[in-house]
């Protein structure tokens, strides 16, 4: 489902954010072919996420 979803996106890429204690779940994107490329907080209390990209086309 996640390649049909990802396969007629326009967008150079996909990203996506994952909690960093959810390490089998990061390591399940990271099958997918997604990159983890930095942190986020996304609101004050919220806590600290995985920034994780997946190339969708070359340039």
């Amino acid at each position: 489902m996640h390649d049909e979803l990802i396969g007629r996106r326009r967008e150079a890429r996909a990203e996506l954010l994952v909690r960093r204690e959810r390490t089998r779940l990061r390591a399940m994107y990271e099958t997918w072919q997604y990159e983890p490329v930095g942190q986020q907080l996304p609101f004050p209390d919220a806590p600290l996420y995985d920034v994780m990209v997946l190339a969708l086309r070359s340039r």
